[in-house]
């Protein structure tokens, strides 16, 4: 959606050689036609120059906006840089507006499509995507990328708080909440609203459903955005010296994404050893899956190297706990923005990993931060 100069496929063909001899359907939708029937020239000028074939792709353009409806239904739908051209013209709350732009998605979508989301790392991209990711959750979708967990977003940016209204409000969780703002730990999950606040709200739907909490930043009154940046260097050397001719040199690439997948039913454990058993070697597991039986820790790193006490060097990250402060000697370095590890939790069982963390981890006193050490 939004294909412009078919930038995505470009991107595709040049980055994904295995894809190249792949029978693959390609619907590029745009409200400009001549800017896609450019990139379909370049893009075929590209393959002849490079192998002397075209791409085994049937590759169909199409002339309408976002919204307007086609008969087919994608196995991967991608919109990159295109949904900050007209979100914020909503009259509804962020939540509101992610929620009816997600239904607007998944209109084209087979009930088990993927979803990839780019949007430019900025502030308000970055809220917006965080209040997308909810929408998403909701509807029983697995993030896949960037997030490690599906809980609560430790990162929402402006979407802070819309998001308070959609994590578990129940009498069980409010205590649990209490002790996440002193220090404790929540484990990360999907959580069902209780039956006590279904009777105590009829304004509620039975199936609403909220996110489980994780540890936030400490208050602010602006509140950190997930998005990751990569120096320039990673562009071609051609295209670097045609941003400096043009004016336009960058020093840094900022973006926020999200890459999801939609489930046709409930996430059951059940339904989940189903769902291992059926995908291909190239799919990436669920997270649920991933984890199990692990004594570790997915921390997915969102920020440049900060400088810490002690001769020590730190990045931020996203883990299952929430908002994660990872350090170590200045002497190491640690793995570039938008990489996940997986850090051992050093304990026999994944159960007890849990217990061991909430009783042994300690808090950054400025940001609140969970600090682990890597």
């Amino acid at each position: 959606m939004g294909s412009g100069p078919l930038t995505l496929p470009l991107s595709l063909y040049c980055a994904k050689p295995e894809l190249r001899k792949l029978p693959l359907t390609i619907i590029c939708a745009d409200r400009a036609p001549r800017i896609m029937e450019a990139g379909k020239l370049i893009l075929e000028t590209l393959a002849v120059e490079h192998t002397g074939e075209l791409p085994p792709w049937k590759i169909e353009l199409r002339h309408i906006r976002f919204g307007e409806p086609i008969k087919e239904r994608a196995d991967l739908f991608c919109a990159i840089n295109v949904f900050n051209e007209f979100f914020w013209k909503g009259k509804g709350t962020l939540f509101e507006n992610a929620s009816d732009l997600y239904r607007s998605m998944i209109r084209y979508c087979s009930h088990d499509a993927s979803m990839l989301i780019m949007e430019p790392g900025e502030p308000r991209c970055g809220g917006f995507l965080s209040a997308l990711r909810a929408a998403a959750i909701q509807d029983n979708c697995e993030i896949l990328a960037p997030c490690p967990h599906n809980s609560a977003c430790p990162m929402p940016g402006i979407f802070k708080s819309g998001q308070e209204h959609i994590i578990e409000r129940s009498p069980r969780n409010l205590d649990i909440k209490k002790e996440l703002g002193s220090g404790s730990i929540l484990r990360s999950g999907f959580i069902r609203q209780s039956d006590s606040l279904r009777r105590s709200d009829s304004n509620q739907s039975k199936d609403n459903d909220f996110l489980a909490p994780v540890r936030m930043p400490a208050p602010r009154v602006k509140y950190p955005w997930c998005h990751f940046s990569m120096p320039t260097s990673y562009a071609p050397k051609w295209l670097y010296r045609l941003s400096q001719e043009a004016g336009l040199a960058k020093e840094k690439l900022s973006f926020s994404y999200l890459y999801i997948k939609r489930y046709p039913y409930p996430m059951s454990s059940s339904n989940q050893n189903k769902e291992k058993k059926s995908r291909s070697p190239g799919k990436p597991l669920l997270l649920s899956e991933a984890n199990k039986g692990r004594d570790q820790i997915a921390c997915r790193i969102v920020s440049e190297p900060i400088a810490l006490s002690r001769s020590r060097v730190g990045r931020y990250a996203c883990s299952p706990l929430g908002y994660t402060l990872i350090s170590t000697a200045q002497s190491n370095s640690l793995p570039e923005s938008g990489v996940l590890l997986r850090i051992q939790t050093r304990s026999s069982a994944a159960s007890d990993s849990t217990k061991k963390i909430e009783k042994e981890t300690e808090y950054d006193q400025k940001t609140g931060a969970i600090l682990i050490s890597y």
